[in-house]
């Protein structure tokens, strides 16, 4: 159930969305330009293709489903084992949805429930970034990026169809159309670098098996002070965390972190001890 507010947030979100993507279209398509019919229909295509990625990242990004007095024997059973309290971190308990939280779970306030791999809440698409709905997030991203690059070159050159130089005064004119191409060339000038900065953020995330709430706040997350400063344990490498972000089949992934007396060195190229890109 998906709480009012995030509801009427999301609407607006999507009504800015395709009023500003179809008046994109509406302008490549009707004002002049040295665009071919070609360039206008792979626009559309792109603008599509967006468009349903947008929708469907607002999908579930999962549910906790464990049973609560469940995990509180299986806590308790865990608690009693002293050596194991050393070696893995403890799971924390989530006082408003009254449960025991699997690791990489966090309570998003907006959703106002628990959500697996919690990466962020996300107002464009109405619900948080999670498990389940990372992949479609990162696609949307994405595909926006590309329709608001290939969108900026087309405003760009259409620009020069309503500028003209006065010969006897050589004042420059420019009519209103100008004006509302030149709009949209910025628009999509600053979605693109919005969405395109994303974009390669998230595809550091997942290659190297964290999420933005890991990476912005670990100082804060208990099951990761647990660990040395630049070691990440959900880092399986590359491949691994690419198959658990795209391949999951709809299915949550058990996070149990490794024992501390088993973690490895680990090579990571965006964020070491040496230097972090982000």
């Amino acid at each position: 159930m998906v709480p009012p507010k995030v509801r009427d947030i999301l609407l607006q979100s999507r009504i800015f969305y395709f009023t500003f993507s179809g008046l994109g279209i509406v302008a490549i398509m009707f004002l002049e330009s040295d665009s071919s019919w070609w360039t206008t229909l792979r626009l559309i295509i792109e603008l599509i293709v967006a468009s349903l990625l947008y929708i469907k990242s607002s999908e579930s990004p999962g549910s906790v489903v464990l049973d609560e007095i469940e995990l509180q024997s299986h806590s308790a059973s865990q608690g009693s084992l002293e050596q194991l309290q050393q070696q893995i971190p403890e799971k924390n308990y989530c006082e408003e949805c009254r449960i025991y939280q699997t690791f990489r779970t966090k309570h998003c306030k907006q959703c106002m429930r628990c959500i697996p791999k919690y990466d962020h809440h996300c107002f464009w698409i109405g619900t948080c970034v999670g498990e389940l709905n990372h992949r479609q997030f990162w696609a949307f991203l994405g595909s926006q990026c590309i329709f608001c690059l290939d969108g900026f070159f087309i405003f760009i050159n259409q620009l020069d169809h309503y500028h003209e130089v006065d010969e006897d005064s050589e004042v420059e004119r420019y009519s209103i159309l100008f004006w509302y191409s030149f709009g949209m060339c910025c628009m999509s000038f600053g979605f693109m670098i919005f969405t395109g900065v994303l974009f390669f953020y998230h595809s550091m995330l997942i290659m190297t098996g964290q999420t933005t709430w890991e990476k912005t706040k670990r100082d804060k997350i208990t099951y990761l002070n647990f660990y040395p400063k630049f070691y990440h344990p959900y880092n399986y490498g590359i491949i691994q965390n690419l198959k658990l972000t795209f391949l999951h089949q709809g299915k949550l992934s058990n996070w149990d972190p490794p024992p501390l007396d088993q973690i490895q060195r680990q090579i990571n190229i965006f964020d070491n001890e040496y230097y972090s890109c982000c």
